[in-house]
């Protein structure tokens, strides 16, 4: 608390204590008071400005209390503050303490619902699984070499199907990223291999030519989070990029980091879009000529890669195609 501020609160206080002294030493002087008396009004005047200043003393220290509390405060915090003998402060720490109450009754049922809606999506994403899994046996029992280009298709879009439940899955634990996560060593190589191979049926429907440039390289990361990443924006590119395009994967390695890169040979974005594109729900122009675009997908890759300690970024031309680049900083803790 500053002196202005008290003087702000206490402005009538003060009034009253510096009118008091003023008439009792002028009235003093002026009538000529014995020495008795003046001591008296001396001892008076005295007091009163103790009483000024024993009154700020303890405003101060009240101030830094409640401070202390404030800054302490955190969403599990009970709220307790000091004692005071001021009845109007009394009335509004009773304020506060129902307020604080209030909220934390909200708050808490605010929470109770997340943990609801979270559970039930993993109970409803967990269970397509199985019919999704019953139709891969039903293609992979009926296909025949006649229909074999139907049966890519239907295979196709089960894998989109899959993909989606995927996706709503670890949106859903995006909040609790901390609880989910291991920290090893990801071989870049090998994690291309794998994300292509879940992806063959797409690349082969549309006929989209695979540059594997991506070295046998390593870097500390979490394999789960990681490959969805790159899954996610590999499936980006293919949907995007026309038939017989291409999508090349590469690494690169200097003394400060690694990056991993995927380019396509799409549509590209446009330089007005392009500083929206890690922004929730954004579509931009792209999304308006593609179908099915819910702006989540890269959103979800950038929030993932800041929270393993990585950098994603992007780069591209309408017309000539996207390149997004992940960036393992070595120098980071996670490489300690």
């Amino acid at each position: 608390m500053t002196l202005a501020t008290y003087f702000r609160s206490r402005f009538l206080f003060l009034i009253a204590i510096v009118f008091i002294i003023a008439f009792t030493t002028v009235y003093s002087i002026i009538s000529g008071m014995t020495p008795t008396f003046l001591y008296l009004m001396f001892v008076l005047d005295f007091g009163l400005i103790s009483v000024v200043v024993v009154d700020f003393a303890r405003c101060i220290i009240e101030a830094r209390k409640l401070q202390k509390i404030a800054d302490s405060i955190t969403e599990t915090t009970s709220l307790t503050l000091p004692e005071t003998s001021d009845a109007y402060s009394k009335v509004y720490q009773q304020i506060i303490q129902n307020t604080f109450a209030q909220t934390a009754k909200q708050t808490e049922k605010l929470h109770q619902k997340i943990d609801h809606d979270a559970d039930y999506y993993t109970t409803w994403i967990h269970q397509i699984k199985t019919p999704i899994t019953a139709t891969r046996l039903i293609l992979d029992t009926n296909r025949n070499i006649e229909n074999e280009r139907i049966f890519l298709q239907l295979e196709q879009e089960v894998d989109k199907i899959e993909q989606y439940a995927t996706m709503a899955l670890y949106y859903s634990r995006l909040n609790d990223f901390h609880q989910d996560y291991a920290i090893a060593a990801v071989d870049l190589g090998e994690m291309t291999k794998m994300v292509t191979k879940k992806l063959a049926n797409i690349f082969i429907y549309k006929n989209i030519r695979i540059e594997n440039n991506a070295a046998d390289l390593q870097v500390y990361s979490d394999k789960k989070w990681l490959e969805f990443i790159i899954e996610q924006i590999t499936t980006n590119a293919l949907k995007y990029t026309s038939k017989g395009g291409t999508i090349t994967f590469a690494t690169a390695e200097n003394d400060h980091e690694i990056t991993f890169s995927i380019s396509d040979t799409g549509i590209g974005i446009s330089s007005v879009d392009l500083p929206r594109v890690f922004q929730r729900s954004f579509t931009g122009s792209a999304g308006r000529k593609v179908q099915n675009t819910s702006g989540i997908g890269l959103y979800m890759c950038a929030t993932l890669a800041q929270k393993l300690g990585h950098q994603l970024t992007i780069e591209s031309a309408v017309g000539v195609g996207t390149t997004l680049t992940i960036h393992f900083n070595k120098n980071s803790k996670m490489f300690d």
